[in-house]
């Protein structure tokens, strides 16, 4: 258990134990104790489920109160200010998935807070996307708990298509209460959900960019509404031949945009599929492929003798958070050193230069984090995935699995206990064993 795991986050996990009739342990990446132990917690968890539904109207009651009070209310979008319930919402219709081949589970026997969610991760799907026109709406981004959530609204409902807007079951009624920056629009492209973050912006929202490119859109005419763009999100746009400047509207947090003809874009996920507890993070082949062959199309030339790395190591020595602790770190680079591996850190290089620099590389090393999802681009046979044990999640295995990589992973342990997971150690002797079976 962690600060960062919520109160329905930790019953459930227990619950779905004691379900499938497992022993309930407490792991917190240290050590394992008696259920016993975590009374304390779980009863603060139970309190808080059963003071959510009671003080939350109270809460957004007030909040609502407030708005009613704000600068501006007869504006359209103020008129839009309040709490929305399930019952106001409207749906879209889901896409085709086709199923395909099952292969074995990408996950080994280990522990980890995700797991229940990636228990059918053996089954493969396919997903036909689709862009739907919508008339007349309002987009907007309101900050929940520690992130941001976009929404779209129509004739005075919220989409409720899957993942747009926070689950119902968790946080209701939705409460929009912001208004900062208010843009209106003639026409564009609604990529405000999935674009956020370098892995879902490269595996969920760049498919999108691609058929829209493919389907002829005039982008002067239907500009792309995104997130604020960080530097690989321009340069990857100028790649594709969009201009960040003129071709893109930016909506951030508290800001709005009034859209009369708008695209809605869907993302690769197969939503509705049963087998599926968590249809985020299940790219297909077909489509990993097709993602890799058109930007590997257009990445140019290097000016200047390029280094071909066969060995990459991934660090995340300067990230802020999952990364191995510094001990930890400089016994892994200088094992992986021994069996001629290169270090690299990916965040210290243009978008352009971390594809050149994967580009060559038959195996690679690295801590689980986006800059994993640059392995589309390589030439891998092998990955060894480095994993925080109160977070392992099987994308990158996905991946492996999608593209005939053959997948490792190390379970790492926590040393003591940090909100930012910067604090994981991995046994060197069992990265020494698998480095050595990797060369065989």
């Amino acid at each position: 258990m962690t600060p960062t795991i919520s109160h329905g986050e930790l019953l459930v996990c227990i619950l779905y134990a004691i379900a499938v009739g497992r022993p309930v342990t407490v792991f917190d990446g240290v050590g394992e104790s008696d259920l016993r132990a975590a009374y304390p917690r779980l009863m603060r968890s139970l309190a808080a489920l059963i003071a959510r539904p009671l003080l939350g109207p109270l809460r957004t009651q007030w909040r609502k109160f407030r708005m009613s009070g704000s600068r501006g209310s007869s504006s359209k979008e103020s008129s839009l200010f309040g709490l929305y319930t399930k019952a106001q919402t409207f749906s879209l219709p889901l896409d085709a998935v086709t199923s395909l081949p099952a292969r074995g589970s990408v996950y080994g026997k280990t522990r980890g807070l995700f797991l229940p969610a990636y228990s059918a991760r053996g089954h493969r799907f396919s997903v036909n996307t689709t862009r739907h026109r919508l008339r007349d709406v309002s987009l907007h981004v309101e900050a929940v708990g520690s992130g941001e959530v976009s929404c779209l609204i129509q004739d005075g409902r919220l989409l409720s298509y899957p993942y747009f807007i926070v689950p119902w079951s968790s946080r209701a009624p939705y409460c929009i209460a912001t208004r900062k920056q208010v843009i209106h629009l003639d026409r564009g492209v609604c990529l405000l959900a999935y674009t956020s973050g370098y892995y879902h912006w490269l595996l969920e929202g760049v498919p999108r960019i691609l058929d829209l490119i493919d389907d002829g859109t005039d982008f002067d005419r239907y500009p792309l509404i995104l997130p604020p763009l960080a530097s690989f999100q321009r340069e990857l746009l100028i790649l594709l031949g969009i201009s960040p400047d003129s071709q893109v509207v930016t909506v951030g947090e508290g800001d709005w945009c009034h859209v009369e003809d708008c695209i809605y874009p869907t993302a690769p996920f197969p939503f509705g599929v049963a087998e599926l507890e968590d249809p985020s993070g299940q790219p297909d082949r077909t489509m990993l492929l097709r993602l890799r062959d058109r930007l590997l199309a257009k990445v140019p030339a290097s000016t200047s003798e390029e280094q071909r790395l066969t060995k990459v190591y991934i660090s995340r020595a300067h990230a802020a958070k999952r990364r191995l602790t510094d001990p930890t770190e400089a016994k892994v680079q200088a094992l992986l050193s021994t069996f001629g591996y290169s270090t690299v850190y990916l965040e210290d290089h243009p978008w352009i230069e971390q594809v050149r620099l994967l580009r060559s590389a038959r195996s690679i090393v690295g801590f689980h984090g986006a800059g994993l999802a640059n392995i589309i681009f390589s030439e891998a046979t092998q990955l060894l995935e480095f994993s925080n044990p109160m977070e392992a999640r099987p994308y990158f295995s996905v991946i492996a699995r999608e593209l005939d990589i053959r997948y490792r992973t190390i379970i790492g342990t926590l040393e003591g206990i940090s909100p930012r997971f910067d604090n994981i150690t991995i046994d060197i002797d069992q990265l020494r064993a698998l480095l050595e079976v990797m060369e065989d």
